[in-house]
């Protein structure tokens, strides 16, 4: 049960990135540390990363 809500937070912080939301944002959008939101970011869209 707790990969399912690690996967649904995943994507959320997929669709917030593509919104232009910054990884800060995102972190503090849904309440988790940034420095995992940077490692979603960077499966998510290696290519991105840094750029907010």
């Amino acid at each position: 049960m707790e990969e399912h809500g690690e996967v649904c937070l995943q994507e959320e912080i997929g669709r917030l990135w593509e919104q232009g939301l910054s990884e800060d944002e995102i972190a503090r959008r849904i309440g988790v540390d940034p420095g995992w939101v940077s490692s979603v970011v960077a499966m998510l869209a290696p290519d991105m990363v840094g750029e907010d």
